[in-house]
């Protein structure tokens, strides 16, 4: 049984008739004095569970922050690298230029406006056969061409004619090489 004793406090308390008297046994505890070994007890369980909780999440923290530097590593790497290969290729003392696998150009480097004349605003966003085509290079085998290309086949270096802005033809040497990504898609 819960109740109050005579002083006012909450107690636990316990009545058993004792046999064969009129007496009863009545044992009693205050509440305070039973919950006191578990409230103890619990400031102890409290204290453990929030040092381990603090303990892991500097683990977990410094593990994080050694993930993150070591992606921000990795990315300031692969960027330099880009860097490097962007400076290469703009460089580069040989016509180089990107298109998509419509033939679009995307990109040219600064070779190219020396050879062709075209400047990258003039290019850009146009289709290669339409601005290069010397009209010596037959249908079928710029279909070939394309064919091999988007087969992710590279294209050896071959003898053509090019023609410049001026109208003017040009003999070159030239190769062409799919760009694949990890996936094996050409992009």
């Amino acid at each position: 049984m819960q109740g109050i004793d005579n002083r006012g406090k909450s107690v636990i308390s316990y009545v058993k008739k004792v046999p064969d008297s009129p007496w009863y046994l009545v044992s009693q505890i205050d509440i305070e004095e039973t919950y006191a070994p578990v409230r103890e007890k619990l400031w102890e369980i409290v204290i453990f569970v929030s040092g381990i909780f603090i303990i892991s999440g500097m683990v977990l923290g410094f593990i994080f922050k050694n993930h993150s530097a070591r992606l921000i590593k990795e990315r300031i790497k692969s960027t330099e690298a880009l860097q490097k290969l962007n400076v290469a290729i703009y460089n580069a003392r040989e016509v180089i230029f990107l298109t998509d696998i419509e033939g679009t150009i995307t990109y040219i480097n600064p070779e190219f406006t020396k050879v062709y004349g075209y400047t990258a605003e003039e290019v850009i966003g146009k289709s290669t056969p339409r601005i290069l085509n010397s009209g010596m290079f037959k249908r079928e085998d710029n279909k070939a061409l394309w064919d091999a290309l988007l087969n992710k086949q590279t294209i050896p270096s071959v003898q053509y004619f090019n023609k410049r802005k001026d109208g003017k033809l040009i003999e070159i040497e030239g190769s062409a090489n799919p760009i694949i990504n990890d996936d094996g898609n050409i992009i």
